[in-house]
């Protein structure tokens, strides 16, 4: 069975995983930071783990001058999720960090993309595609968990604490 085969097979299965998780979660619990603060999982598209964002990670897309490193920080720049920037992203956010940073600094950045391509290259946009939108899930996820901090007041009022500060959220879309 091809890769192609195996991400198509693995959205399947995640669509009638979800229909019975909509069915389970029909019925509302408390506490959204609940989900903020639970280990975030490793996403499955066919052969592949998604893993979660983690910060080092901007370091890695730094050192590459992603375009989705740019659009993080800044608010700009675009991504599509096809050719090289594409393969480096799924190839980076398919290995755990301590591999990723071996790799970096054992063969550079050139030995990464190498790598990338040959992994990712040969695919056929459906599959880079479904691989960016569990990407883009996992950065989701990492940026949602970011929670307001500042002077506490009553709803609705300003702070007059000119030292408060709040915090918020990036969200990323997958094109």
């Amino acid at each position: 069975m091809d890769i192609e085969q195996q991400i198509a097979e693995t959205v399947a299965r995640q669509a009638r995983e979800d229909t019975a998780g909509r069915r389970a979660a029909a019925e509302p619990l408390p506490g959204p930071l609940r989900d903020a603060f639970s280990i975030l999982p490793d996403i499955e598209v066919g052969p592949y783990k998604v893993r979660p964002f983690y910060d080092i990670d901007f370091e890695f897309l730094a050192m590459l001058e992603h375009p989705l490193h740019k659009m993080m920080t800044a608010n700009e720049g675009d991504f599509t999720p096809r050719g090289p920037h594409a393969w480096e992203l799924c190839w980076i956010l398919t290995r755990d960090a301590d591999t990723v940073e071996g790799i970096i600094q054992g063969e550079g950045l050139k030995g990464l993309r190498a790598r990338a391509k040959k992994e990712f290259g040969r695919l056929r946009l459906p599959a880079l595609a479904e691989l960016s939108k569990a990407i883009v899930q996992q950065l989701t996820t990492y940026w949602s968990t970011v929670v307001a901090y500042g002077a506490a007041t009553k709803e609705g009022e300003q702070s007059a604490d000119p030292t408060a500060s709040s915090v918020v959220p990036l969200t990323v879309s997958a094109g």
